[in-house]
Order: C-alpha cells, then structure tokens, then sequence
C-alpha cells in the first residue's frame, strides 16, 4: 500500500522529532530582551571587525612616507591597481576600455581595436564602478581613498549579512558569533584588510546574504513572502555576479532553494515560481566548472601544452586540514568543535544543514583550487562553535534541574555563550595584523617614471610596451598607462612561460628575440606555430628587427625571490607537456638564490662555507670540479669575476649592497641567465639594449630599442 507523498513527509518529521530534536538543541526564543541581546552583540560583531581594519589604516597612516606614492596610499593586493586603473579610465572616458586594451599586449589590443563600439560602465567591474562614483576625481590618491573607505563599509555589511544568514535558519545569537569569528578569521582578515581594493572584501557578504534570502524563501509559509524573498534574492544574485562574476556561487544557493522548497513543502506552482525568479532576475549562466584553469594540470594551445601558472601561486596552493582548521578558526582544537557543533545542528535540522552545505563545502574546495576559498567557510565553522557552546550549557541547565524551559533561560544562556565565543574569538584572531605593501615605494616609483611624456621629433615613448613579471601588470598600467605584456587576469597565457624562459636564456639576443615576438606578433602568431623549432626560428628573426616597438624591460628584487616560481614556468617542455629536469638538481626542483654562510679569510682565492670548501683560483667544490664560475658585485656592479671551463652545474655570487655581503650558491642556468646579469651585475651583451632606471638594488629598467630608439 502507498502512502501519499505529505503523509510521509509527517511520518518522517514525526519520527525525526521524537529522536533528534530535544528543547537544549532548540533556538533561543526572540522575545523582547532577547532581540536586545541580539542586537547588541551584532553590532560588537559588526564594530570589532571595522576597528581591527581601522587601526590597520591608523598603522599606515603613521608610516605615510613609506606608504605613500603621488600622495596615494599604496595598496596590499596586487589586483587594486586593477580596479582603479578602470575607474580612471570610467572618469575619463566613461568607458573601461582605455585601461582594458592595455592588457596582455598586444593580443587585447586587437581584440578592441576590432570591436564596434566602445563598453559602457555596465561591462566594467562594478567595484570600479563605485570608487569612480565615490571618489571626487579620477586621481590614483581619490580613488584610493574611496576604496579605504569602502573597504569599511564592505565590512559592515558583511557582518550584517552573516548574522542574517544564521538567523534565518532561527539561530541569532550563533549568527553573532559567526560574524565576529568568520569576519577576524586569518583566512578572511587577510583577504580583507587595508589596501585590499578587491571583490573579496564583499564577497563573503555578498554569498552569506544571498543563502540567508534562499532560507527566508525556503521556509516561507505564505506565497507572498516567499515571492517577495525570491526576488530580492534574484536581485542579490544578480549585483553580486555584477561585483564578482562567478555564477557558480549563485547556482550554489539555487540548489539550497530547491531543496528547501522540496523538502519543506509540498510541491506547488509557487516552488517553481519562486526558483524561477531567482535565475531569471540574477541572470546566472550555466557554466562548465572542470573547465576552469584550477583543475587542469596543462593548459593546451593548439600544438603545445603549457604549465598551469596559478600552481606557482601562494593563495591556490592546498593546505592540510589542520592549517584549514588554523585559518578559519585560530586552531585545531576549535575546528574539531566547529564540526561537532554543525553535526549536532546537521541532526536537529538536516534540512536546512543540507541546505547550507554548500557554505562548508566552498571551504573544502581548498583541495581542489587552494587556500582562497577557506574565507566563505570560517564563517560557518564559528556557527559551528558557537552552537556547540550554546547546546552545551542547555544540556548542562536541563540535566541540573530536570528539565530544559528555554523560556525562562534562553536570555542567560545567550548572554553567556555570546560573551564566551566573543572572547574566544578575539583571542584566536589575528588582530594585531597588519598587511605589507605588495610593492615597495622604490619599485612603484620606478613604474611611475616610464610614464610618457608629450612626444618629440625624435623620440615618441607614447608606443612604448612594459615587459615585466605578470604581478606588476596591473600596476605598471596604472602608473604609466603603457600596456604590458601580461598581468594578474592573463598569467595563465603562454605569455607567462616565453616571458618565464627569456629571462633565463643565457644569451640577451635571444631574450631580445622572445620579447620582440610576444610584443609585436602576440599569440595570434604563436597559434600558427607547429613546433618549437619553427617557433624558435620565429624568435630568431624578432631578435634581429629594430624596426618595432620600444620595449621596456624592467627587473626587481622581489623577482629575484620569485625566481622558483618564475623557473619551474620556464623549465617547462611545450610539445611533451611536462617539466625540463636540471641537472645537478632533484626532478622539479627550482631554481633559487641558496643563500650559504661563509668565512671570506681566504677571500678571493678560497670560501670556506659551512662543510664546502671553494677553491676560486681553480673552479673546485671540495676538490672536485663543480664550479662554472664566481662573480663579486657591489651595488650592483661587477667588483671581480671569474668563470672555468669545468663541466660543473653550480657558480659562487658575492652580491654586497653597501656595506652588507651576502654569499648565494646558485645553479648555473640562473648564473648566466639574462636575468642575472641584467640585474644583479648590469651587465649588458646586446647593443639593443640600454640602462633605462637604475634603483639597484630595489629596481632596473632596460630599454630595448625600437622605431622610438
């Protein structure tokens, strides 16, 4: 015999709320005291999350003459210069499109050159579109104030809509304490904090904020509420993909809906209604996930398959659970009783666990994409403790008296667990933290001075293309307004890998050559190659036509510390589609600046450092012939300079800056790299190529000629 649909849906719930719901997993009633509670931990959640950013400016603000550049505050994330480099374009022009077609040069270049009409402000970042509006001119110094300021209003707002999400579900006091401990969780205060002109200081509102109107709709009783909830969340949705487009996210809390409306009502035209709204006015797309660049392992073009950048990454590298645990929470302990507490909410509500599942899971996607998307699930894992503590002291008060009246103690009870998960909280954060600049003074200055000035008869700079690595693009861009070759939106191109392996030829006329290919040909050339031969042929060539575009090549220190990354893009086999081992290295090793601790006394003829002794007269590492060379330079010229004919893998590099030595081991591919030389020695071996800006040893631009030599 069957049983109809809504009769054993009560049967379930029946059964479910004989075994699983007692009165110590219940909600706090919200009566009046209750809401004053409520009310006045929120806004300590909201108000401890805005001062930790506001003494992080305070911070800054003390160290202006380091933090500033043309009156601007530096930035902490290197995709702000991003953001507002389109809003001076808005202001300009009213178009994104002055400061887009800069990018990836010269391949976006084309691609507007060849479109009919110019984007309005509706196709830019809606970031960028409200520092334009806030900002009272188009000036880096205005537009990064507005950003500042809206980084706290972002904050606010982010807390407002943790606190909502939770209370939809009927948990408000566990929705405070989501608040403050996801809002100061390293995972999200370090995506968040002064500087950061970027969607993430928005986004964790944004998502939390949308689940909690998919939970208002879900649960609505009354038609009218739940369309009117529909489309406030088609609307969130529909903003939120404008701020930040990843339709994934919204498809998340469609799925939320559907099992909501599934699992808390019978089915009705409403249900249907109420889920069509929300695609329909958020605009969502159906997009492929296994298609996106964190799943892949190579990325192909046509003959060849280059190495996946973004694995060199920080933020998409994985982490264990324990360091998840850390970064949402503050420690193992507390990310164990975060799962305990979401268990037992899981068991007094499947529903609604199921429902916001996806919160969690986002977190769990630090296995697949990396340690960025920890931040959406700190908030969630606080629900956790604070629903634990909560449970805990209702399961201690009914077992003391007999029985649980959460009318009577509920105020108690959210007073305490309020002030003890706070506490914890603001202990198991961060708070002291303040961020570094992505770039130093020294080095923006020198992106700033390649600005052009008004052209000549014989000079013509306004041409001229930025050849760096891809995290300055952005920068490089806003400062000056020339295009660059790659940046943090195109460093998964093949440009990323020729630029990569140009800096570690050790000839400067093959660096030339690459360099002049990806400036002048771009990908659109590099597409009609077959094989490496016929594309070397084609650098080749490059290498020896003067007659295009002055490039601008410019070489810091921080690349010098991200020369492993840089050296494991380059060392890479395009036509096998798999790592070029090094000798004299382990497979997949990269290529480093090994700083050694050495006595000079035998300086120059031999360094005894720590278990290896070199002799510099002969090339020998402990008597055996390992040494292809030594070289000694002071600020960044060459002092005295050695090199052997041994068959050796490594060289001995003295760079002295002022008064202080310091002694590396390096490989002999890094050692007569372009790089290298350019850099640390100044030493130049191709006549096209000129000493531009010296601020050794923070930054040097060299400029390869061209029309406008």
């Amino acid at each position: 015999m069957s049983i109809e649909p809504q009769k054993l849906r009560e049967k379930v719930a029946g059964w479910h709320r004989l075994h699983f719901c007692p009165d110590w997993l219940a909600p706090v009633q919200a009566q009046r005291f209750a809401w004053g509670l409520i009310a006045l931990f929120g806004l300590i959640a909201i108000i401890a999350n805005v001062s930790v950013r506001s003494t992080q400016y305070d911070v800054w603000q003390r160290i202006s003459a380091q933090a500033e550049i043309s009156d601007s505050f530096l930035f902490s994330t290197a995709d702000a210069p991003y953001f507002i480099g389109i809003s001076q374009a808005i202001h300009s022009t009213g178009s994104p499109d002055s400061f887009l077609r800069l990018r990836h040069y010269p391949n976006q270049d084309r691609q507007f050159a060849a479109a009919s009409k110019p984007r309005d402000i509706t196709e830019a970042p809606l970031l960028s579109v409200v520092l334009a509006k806030m900002a009272g001119s188009g000036s880096p110094s205005a537009l990064m104030s507005a950003g500042h300021h809206l980084l706290f209003f972002s904050i606010a707002v982010t807390g407002l809509a943790i606190i909502l999400a939770f209370g939809a579900t009927g948990y408000w006091i566990e929705g405070t304490v989501a608040a403050i401990g996801g809002g100061l969780s390293s995972a999200f205060l370090m995506r968040s904090s002064i500087g950061r002109v970027d969607t993430d200081q928005l986004n964790l509102g944004f998502i939390y904020l949308l689940f909690a109107l998919v939970m208002l709709c879900g649960r609505a009783r009354s038609p009218k509420v739940t369309l009117l909830a529909a489309t406030a969340a088609g609307f969130t949705g529909h903003i939120m993909l404008w701020w930040y487009s990843n339709p994934e996210l919204v498809w998340m809390a469609i799925i939320a809906l559907i099992v909501l409306r599934a699992s808390l009502h019978p089915f009705s035209l409403i249900s249907l209604i109420s889920v069509a709204l929300v695609i329909v006015i958020s605009g969502v797309t159906i997009t492929n996930p296994f298609d996106s660049t964190y799943v892949k392992n190579v990325v192909a073009l046509n003959a060849f398959s280059f190495p996946n950048t973004l694995e060199t990454i920080t933020e998409v590298r994985k982490v264990d659970f324990a360091q998840l645990f850390i970064s949402a929470t503050g420690s193992v302990e507390l990310g164990i009783v975060a799962l305990v507490g979401l268990a037992m909410w899981a068991a007094r509500h499947p529903v609604m666990a199921i429902s916001y599942g996806p919160l969690v899971i986002l977190g769990l996607l630090n296995f697949v994409i990396g340690n960025r998307a920890i931040f959406y699930s700190a908030p969630i894992l606080w629900f956790g403790i604070g629903f634990f503590v909560a449970s805990t002291f209702k399961f201690v008060l009914a077992n003391a008296v007999g029985s649980f009246q959460h009318r009577h103690h509920d105020l108690a009870i959210s007073a305490l667990t309020g002030l003890i998960c706070f506490a914890i909280a603001w202990t198991n954060s961060p708070t002291n933290y303040v961020p570094q600049f992505s770039f130093s003074q020294n080095v923006l200055t020198g992106f700033q001075a390649l600005k052009p000035t008004k052209p000549t008869a014989d000079k013509d700079d306004t041409t001229s293309v930025v050849a760096t690595w891809w995290d300055y693009g952005y920068a490089s861009m806003m400062l000056n307004g020339l295009p660059t070759l790659h940046d943090g939106g195109s460093q998964t191109t093949p440009t990323t890998h020729f630029f990569a392996s140009s800096l570690l030829e050790d000839s400067h006329s093959s660096t030339v050559g690459t360099i002049r290919f990806l400036a002048e040909d771009g990908e659109a050339d590099l597409s009609k190659q077959t094989s490496r031969t016929g594309l070397q042929q084609e650098f080749n060539l490059s290498a020896s036509d003067e007659t295009g575009t002055p490039i601008y090549l410019v070489l810091t220190n921080q690349m010098s510390r991200w020369i492993g990354s840089i050296s494991k893009i380059a060392n890479w086999d395009i036509e096998a589609g798999k790592p070029i081992n090094l000798p004299g290295l382990e497979p997949g090793e990269p290529l480093q600046y090994y700083p050694i601790n050495c006595r000079l006394n035998g300086f120059p003829q031999t360094l005894a450092c720590k278990g290896v002794t070199f002799d510099l007269e002969r090339g020998l590492m402990n008597g055996q012939p390992g040494l292809v060379g030594w070289t000694h330079s002071h600020d960044g010229e060459i002092v005295r300079q050695k090199s052997f004919d041994n068959d050796g893998y490594f060289a001995v590099q003295l760079v002295q800056i002022g008064p202080q030595l310091t002694i590396y081991l390096v490989h002999r591919q890094l050692y007569e790299s372009t790089f290298n030389e350019l850099f640390h020695f100044g030493q130049i071996d191709d006549p096209s190529i000129t000493l531009h800006y010296d601020d050794y040893p923070h930054i040097r631009i060299y400029k390869i000629s061209g029309d406008g030599r």
